[in-house]
């Protein structure tokens, strides 16, 4: 399985380049063995085509019979396409349409007789179908209620592909950048990720086939042949839960819903849990409770804790028994005075206290390992 990856801003940290980033990630997690290829026209620009290849073009002898070098470019390119299962392109939009740069790679892809032939019905495409996901970053509004300019760039950009054989397209517009700041343009490039339709990945018998038939599968907004994802981005609040029901959270969406320092945090608490219990308990993702949301439960035959991913939040759940209670009140004076202030105001059920942690910090961070520690030794080979 292969992944061309193509990114055509000039800026290194552009928009475009993280929204193809989170699409290749996400693909990623559901094909994790893919090889990527990575085609970077934006730092990295293809030259503009010459006489030469020009030349080559102009006629069905010239063609069969290229002036040497003329088409190596275009070889290369083209085999980057032929080589992979799906294509992830960033892209800006530039004057209400692609970037030259963007422009520069199609016109080397696109040759008649080699990727499409001309019919008296149109352009043929001549390569198998595969997925083609292109995240489009725009500093104003191209469609949607709020569309203030027109849109060149998606029926481009949908119809030079489909002229190969690439009509297996989906687009995901982030729109308004130049109105958001990093971190709410983060949140609107989260809130696109859910509409990434994975069913079209294609399977183990389907690469470099055209993938699986799509033809069953309705899409949210056909315009002239291609599939549109829109989504109303609605601003979460600190504290919200992760309440997309369709599947559980995937790192890339946990990343960005906690932010960079909380996911390095849960990332750090899952593997001590991994390195002090190898093997004990096995992570399970619960959706519901009383916020509606997902949470990451440890759990053997009794629970060691649940983690709880939250909007710019992380929290950790310890549920303690009667034994614990006790071990607790003999240490509760070498414990951190805020855990212990949490501890007293914690609600006693049935099956025992139940502190809900808060995970901001280091010394936190801390206190929950403390606490397993004391709830369950670890085992005997660590």
């Amino acid at each position: 399985m292969n992944i061309l990856h193509i990114d055509s801003s000039p800026r290194l940290e552009s928009h475009s380049r993280a929204l193809s980033a989170a699409i290749v990630e996400t693909l990623l997690e559901v094909v994790p063995t893919a090889s990527i290829t990575r085609r970077d026209i934006g730092a990295d620009p293809l030259p503009q085509t010459t006489l030469l290849h020009a030349a080559a073009l102009a006629s069905p002898a010239t063609l069969a019979a290229p002036p040497a070098g003329s088409l190596d470019l275009s070889e290369i390119l083209i085999g980057e396409v032929e080589a992979a299962d799906m294509i992830v392109i960033g892209t800006p939009m530039h004057n209400l349409t692609i970037p030259s740069v963007l422009k520069a790679w199609i016109d080397q892809i696109l040759r008649v007789g080699r990727t499409m032939k001309s019919t008296p019905a149109g352009k043929v495409g001549l390569l198998h179908d595969r997925p083609v996901f292109i995240g489009v970053a725009s500093g104003a509004f191209y469609t949607g209620e709020r569309a203030n300019q027109p849109d060149f760039l998606t029926p481009y950009l949908s119809l030079s592909l489909s002229s190969i054989g690439l009509k297996t397209q989906q687009f995901f517009p982030l729109q308004g950048t130049a109105f958001l700041d990093w971190e709410h343009a983060a949140l609107a490039r989260q809130a696109l990720l859910p509409a990434l339709d994975l069913s079209v990945v294609p399977g183990p018998g389907d690469i470099h086939a055209g993938g699986p038939d799509i033809s069953t599968i309705p899409p949210r907004g056909h315009i002239g042949g291609f599939y549109m994802r829109e989504t109303t981005l609605s601003l979460p609040q600190i504290g919200d839960r992760m309440s997309e029901r369709a599947a559980p959270p995937l790192d890339v969406a946990l990343r960005e819903w906690i932010g960079p320092a909380g996911f390095a945090r849960w990332s750090e608490l899952r593997a001590w849990i991994d390195e002090f219990y190898p093997g004990v308990f096995v992570p399970d993702w619960l959706y519901g409770g009383k916020n509606r949301g997902w949470t990451l439960r440890y759990k053997k035959t009794k629970a060691l804790t649940t983690l709880v991913p939250e909007f710019r939040r992380l929290s950790a759940i310890v549920v303690m028994g009667r034994a614990e209670r006790e071990r607790f009140e003999e240490r509760r004076y070498a414990w951190r005075p805020e855990l212990v202030t949490l501890y007293d105001n914690a609600r006693t059920y049935v099956d025992g206290k139940w502190l809900t942690l808060p995970v901001s910090d280091g010394s936190d961070l801390q206190d929950v390992k403390d606490l397993l520690l004391m709830k369950r030794p670890p085992v005997s080979n660590v």
